[in-house]
């Protein structure tokens, strides 16, 4: 992680958000020093809310020092630490952390946005009601997911992000009817998406990437509000004519991927194409002619994204 040293405070900045362009801002300062005290002082006086702890250079033991700074927000924890202090805090929104320690994320009162490298350490997870976002990586996590059932209650969540996730198919989440970003990216035994059909008046905004074991994905053909989707690293998709389905659809993105049809008669008309490589048997009729597809981009720039219902500070670009 890049950290911005200020040269006048001294203190080091670092990016805390996901959003496009956010890795260019440097509003979260970082905590590298077991000193805390002047890190108190400077966050209240400039009533800084967006904190990043690195717990490895700081040598922390604890997160006690956090009751003098009531009002922070956002928090990033690099590291094994006792979580137990955020039970105490009340304005916390946003928590990323990758440590292995246990924690309660029900007991975080007012919780919006939770990304997790340990899912196997959360616990209650489905009791965290006011969760709206929600990161799961899998990297070095031994947790097999044979559903989703331990995220179903989370009525709030309308984002949801899994990588690297142990699991072969997604049922449980057709529960979560207030979805609308998901996105799926290196799950490698996942091959079953169904459920993601049943989130047919709720999904907007649709990634997947390096699930290559995927083998319905004509599935997606009843999501009629999608507005977003882009496929990439398929081994092969069969047809592209479930797009035809999709009445909302704006932006198709389709990166290291094959076509064995090769029809790309179903994106000619969007708004915005994205297509790379552009495989040999690639067409679209015109007129009832077979033309060679050579269009590799259309409109990229001003994509719709599919995500404007989400806060600025909530959403993601992958």
């Amino acid at each position: 992680m890049y950290y911005f040293q200020d040269k006048y405070s001294g203190f080091e900045f670092g990016s805390i958000f996901h959003y496009r362009g956010a890795l260019l801002k440097y509003e979260a300062i970082v905590i590298t020093e077991s000193n805390v005290s002047k890190y108190i002082e400077f966050i209240n006086a400039h009533e800084i809310d967006k904190i990043i702890i690195d717990v490895k250079a700081s040598r922390l033991l604890d997160l006690s020092f956090l009751k003098e700074t009531p009002h922070v927000k956002y928090l990033k924890i690099l590291g094994d630490i006792d979580y137990s202090t955020l039970y105490e805090l009340k304005e916390i929104k946003s928590l990323e952390i990758n440590g292995l320690n246990e924690i309660d994320v029900s007991k975080i009162e007012g919780l919006q946005v939770l990304i997790s490298n340990y899912p196997s350490r959360l616990k209650n997870l489905n009791l965290a009601k006011t969760l709206k976002s929600l990161w799961l990586y899998g990297y070095g996590d031994t947790k097999y997911y044979q559903d989703f059932s331990s995220i179903n209650e989370l009525k709030q969540l309308d984002t949801l992000y899994l990588r690297n996730i142990k699991c072969t198919s997604l049922d449980g989440i057709e529960s979560l009817n207030n979805l609308k970003v998901l996105l799926l990216i290196n799950n490698l035994e996942l091959s079953n998406i169904e459920a993601i059909s049943r989130l047919n008046f709720s999904l907007k905004h649709l990634e997947i990437e390096n699930c290559r074991r995927i083998n319905n994905i004509e599935c997606l053909s009843a999501l009629e509000q999608l507005i977003y989707l882009r496929l990439q690293k398929f081994l092969y998709i069969p047809s592209l004519s479930f797009l035809k389905s999709l009445g909302n659809l704006r932006t198709f993105l389709l990166f290291e991927s094959n076509v064995i049809d090769g029809n790309m008669s179903p994106i000619i008309e969007l708004e915005t194409q994205g297509v790379l490589p552009i495989r040999n048997h690639f067409f679209y009729y015109k007129n009832g002619e077979a033309i060679k597809f050579t269009d590799d981009y259309k409109n990229f720039g001003k994509r719709t994204r599919g995500d404007l219902e989400i806060e600025l500070w909530r959403r993601t670009d992958m």
